[in-house]
């Protein structure tokens, strides 16, 4: 039986092995984009064993997604952070270069701070089904604030649809103008879109929660 301390060492190779993958790849990405990289030169730049890569990953685009699910857990956090009322108001943010507080806002940020990323995914070229996963772990995400909000805010919310309608048609919209933002090379900033998307989604968002937008 493994003991506690060898579960241990294992579980920090395992992180360290991974950690250096990703970082391989995102380095290629940057110098030749993600459709040119191997797994050969991932492994080569990580100076670890294909066999090795192997035991983690079947293909590129796992390891890939792996980052980008990275990414998305520390945005759901972030996004978990504002309180619910945030999502249904509308007006000027102050120092929002710095420290975006709308939640729209912060999506928009996080999109343009990981645009190629973004694009990757959502494009789903090179990416076996990718931007449908990717629409799966937004949604979830999605699932999981709403339900947190409503169980634990004072202010308690009613949905007038299933919460699974909902869920995603708002992620659909949203994923979808954010694969047109960066494809058109970000025309717009981020509080711009936000304010667009604001009109756009959020008025009938709030009647569907029975909530007034401010």
């Amino acid at each position: 039986m493994i003991s506690v301390e060898e579960r241990t060492g294992i579980d920090r190779r395992v992180r360290r092995t991974r950690r250096a993958l990703r970082q391989a790849l995102l380095d290629l990405m940057d110098e030749k984009g993600y459709d040119e990289v191997t797994v050969e030169e991932i492994t080569n730049r990580a100076d670890i064993g294909r066999t090795t890569f192997y035991l983690h990953y079947r293909a590129k685009q796992d390891l890939l997604l792996e980052q980008f699910g990275e990414l998305i857990d520390q945005l759901v956090n972030q996004l978990s952070q504002a309180p619910f009322s945030a999502w249904l108001q509308s007006g000027e943010v102050k120092s929002p270069e710095k420290h975006p507080t709308r939640p729209i806002s912060i999506i928009f940020h996080h999109a343009a701070d990981n645009a190629e990323l973004y694009q990757i995914v959502l494009r789903g070229e090179g990416v076996d089904q990718a931007s449908e996963r990717l629409r799966i772990i937004m949604t979830n995400a999605l699932d999981a604030f709403i339900r947190s909000k409503m169980e634990s805010e004072d202010e308690r919310v009613k949905l007038q649809v299933p919460k699974e309608v909902f869920t995603n048609y708002f992620a659909g919209a949203l994923l979808n103008v954010i694969k047109w933002w960066l494809e058109a090379d970000m025309p717009y900033s981020p509080e711009e879109m936000e304010g667009m998307i604001f009109q756009l989604l959020i008025p009938g968002a709030s009647q569907v929660l029975g909530i007034e937008t401010k």
